[in-house]
């Protein structure tokens, strides 16, 4: 504040690699871009990079103790174990239709993080799974008591595969991208 001598605190940098990092992308986006995509770590390890976050998506990177931004899902029964085994005990969620939309038309700023990450960068070429339902309680892993096969038997026909062409049903055993998101559980994150 001008005149009081008071100074904001300065935000701890918790990976200063992941910070310098997440500078070098900034400065690649155009102006109007930049400051709208936050590097998230976990608070009590912060190693790897766990989250992209743009707007309110926050685009899951963390599985198994490595970083990972797509995975590839047979049926619906993989995309939900997926969804279901995200990271150390919290669940992730397949997006619906519109954050699926949204990620796709910033993908051109989400792929200068992604590649500088060295992980696999998000095309509009490629066929993303999604869940054709309104997020929330209704949909969350405790209301399916964590279990993939009432979240399967629940969200069955919700399911649809996003192709260049629009949203389709997805045949028995159609393959297609995944990415998940972090939809709770935010206090165990920070920018890194």
């Amino acid at each position: 504040m001008p005149g009081t001598g008071f100074q904001p605190p300065q935000q701890a940098i918790r990976n200063q690699k992941l910070h310098n990092l997440a500078a070098v992308c900034e400065a690649k986006l155009p102006q109007e871009k930049r400051n709208s995509i936050k590097l998230l770590v976990e608070k009590d390890s912060p190693d790897l990079p766990a989250i992209l976050q743009i707007g309110e998506i926050k685009i899951s990177l963390k599985r198994n103790n490595v970083n990972r931004s797509l995975g590839e899902a047979k049926n619906i029964y993989e995309a939900v174990c997926y969804a279901r085994n995200g990271y150390n005990g919290s669940g992730r969620y397949i997006p619906v239709p519109s954050e699926v939309d949204f990620v796709l038309a910033q993908k051109d700023i989400i792929n200068v993080y992604l590649k500088a990450l060295g992980l696999e960068p998000i095309s509009d070429k490629d066929k993303f799974w999604a869940v054709d339902t309104e997020t929330g309680w209704n949909t969350g892993w405790k209301r399916f008591d964590w279990s993939v096969e009432k979240a399967c038997q629940k969200l069955h026909n919700k399911f649809c595969i996003r192709t260049q062409t629009g949203y389709k049903k997805p045949n028995e055993n159609e393959s297609a991208k995944l990415f998940v998101l972090l939809k709770g559980w935010e206090h165990l994150f920070a920018e890194a």
